[in-house]
């Protein structure tokens, strides 16, 4: 056939191949619905007429590809498409046609701060969207209306109990979900405002402001061992738990919370893993843990806001190094201050002295700073453990509570950082012979422990207020077994003291 002949066939194929077509469609413009669009398609494309202004942030001052009919101006699906922002999809069975903003893994951010744990999505356009928290197990989530995720599901942990989901949720309408699991004690959960470009998951503690917020622990290997730093918002009281089979180190820190910033540092010898949880919300306590992979001397040092822990090498004992010492045994109480009255009138001054007396059968070499029924004001017990240079003073008492309250338990408290080896040593040796409830290592500004000018710590041994405790500190033997502790944790404490 004659070329010249072909050619008007060839001008007439694309309308054959691509007969014009018009009509109505539905329309999912950035979430909404709008129904009975008008739309042509020639040549294969499709060209809708509807409000474009939700698009111009995005389209500035790039010239459209249009139509015009009847007064209307129709644009170009496929060249919006071209845009990297929008996801443009055309359903020809349905006639329906989807323009959505294109969301990545990218658009997805998080970040910890201090007081919070941070999500941030993005969009390059405004979106509505609806917020709210599910149960069972408890999750947060965020529904993001028009848009399109690619790929179309997205997972990841983020640590601390924490996951993040995202995923497609429904296409016309459109519907991103953003889902973040809760761990099993949840956190504060705030919102942001929609609509929005930026859309925010924020989690707070719900104990933010009540106490100090425990916002990072760092492990740093060193000589022989290593350091564990606890950075707070505040100044905290805190006491701490040596703990055997298996070995560990508890420290808990009242009143305290703790923050989303929190994350888990890597471990490192002699420290096999570290733990912590909102222990109690009442009072706000924040519990730590160290598993060891042995027995190891632990040293302990505070500054405005930062705990510092040495593990360093394993305890041995060696009674050796006690009899070079000044030990001041400090019999609390006496004269017109009796201390706790138990309901039998058992006083606690006399039981004090008596088992500070037989530390001294023990070990002679300790001095008492009181060997009579006397008034030794706390003054004057600080100013006596100066005056003998002593190396050690220790404070023995016996617990009690006010009346209608019961109470259980041996305590151990100390105050500066050195000497909470010795209270750990001391407490260790109370537990393991008088086998009542441990009421733990504490840290507590006593005047005598405070004020002293060495390593001090003040025993509770029972409680006179507790009948049962109370016909223990009666018996003779029982007090020995308070007086034997004492001394079996000063070996130990000397034993590892370099």
């Amino acid at each position: 056939m004659n070329r010249l002949l072909l050619l008007p066939f060839l001008f007439l194929l694309p309308s054959i191949l691509y007969p014009i077509e018009e009509g109505k469609c539905q329309l999912f413009l950035l979430g909404k619905q709008y129904e009975a669009v008008n739309y042509i398609i020639e040549d294969g494309k499709v060209f809708l007429a509807f409000d474009i202004s939700p698009l111009t942030p995005l389209l500035k001052e790039i010239k459209l590809k249009i139509l015009k009919k009847n007064n209307e101006i129709f644009y170009s699906l496929s060249q919006l498409g071209e845009f990297k922002a929008l996801s443009c999809k055309w359903d020809k069975e349905n006639k329906q046609a989807i323009i959505a903003v294109r969301l990545t893994k990218e658009n997805i951010t998080w970040e910890r701060t201090p007081s919070s744990l941070v999500f941030q999505i993005t969009s390059p356009l405004p979106l509505s969207f609806e917020t709210g928290i599910l149960s069972s197990p408890e999750r947060a989530f965020i529904d993001i209306m028009g848009a399109h995720l690619y790929p179309a599901k997205i997972e990841e942990e983020i640590g601390d109990n924490l996951k993040m989901r995202v995923a497609q949720h429904s296409v016309a309408p459109d519907v991103v979900r953003f889902i973040l699991d809760l761990p099993s004690s949840p956190p504060k959960v705030e919102f942001s405002p929609s609509p929005a470009n930026v859309m925010k998951i924020s989690l707070t503690s719900p104990l933010k402001g009540r106490g100090s917020g425990l916002e990072n622990i760092d492990l740093q290997k060193i000589d022989g061992g290593a350091i564990a730093s606890l950075k707070l918002t505040q100044i905290s009281e805190y006491k701490t738990l040596l703990l055997k089979n298996p070995p560990r180190l508890a420290i808990d820190i009242s009143p305290a919370y703790l923050t989303p910033a929190l994350t888990a540092p890597q471990a490192i010898s002699p420290i096999s893993q570290v733990r912590w949880s909102q222990f109690s919300y009442d009072p706000p306590t924040v519990r730590v843990v160290f598993d060891l992979e042995k027995e190891t001397r632990v040293d302990i040092k505070s500054e405005p806001a930062l705990i510092k822990v040495r593990f360093g090498a394993p305890l041995e004992t060696d009674f050796d190094n006690l009899l070079n010492l000044k030990i001041v045994i400090d019999p609390g109480h006496g004269g017109t201050e009796p201390g706790a009255i138990s309901s039998n009138g058992w006083k606690e001054k006399d039981i004090n002295l008596d088992i500070a007396k037989r530390v001294k059968k023990l070990l002679p070499s300790v001095i008492l700073t009181r060997e009579d029924d006397i008034n030794v004001s706390l003054q004057d017990r600080v100013a006596f453990a100066y005056q003998v240079n002593a190396d050690i003073f220790i404070s023995i008492h016996n617990n009690s509570m006010p009346q209608g309250k019961v109470g259980s338990g041996t305590e151990t408290y100390y105050y500066r950082e050195d000497s909470l080896l010795l209270a750990q040593c001391i407490h260790e040796a109370l537990i393991s012979k008088l086998g009542l409830p441990d009421g733990g290592v504490r840290r507590r500004g006593f005047y005598v422990i405070k004020n002293s000018p060495c390593p001090s710590v003040l025993v509770e041994g029972a409680y006179l207020s507790n009948p049962n405790e109370e016909a223990l500190l009666t018996k003779e033997d029982f007090r020995e077994k308070i007086a034997e502790a004492i001394v079996e944790g000063l070996k130990k404490y000397c034993g590892g003291k370099r």
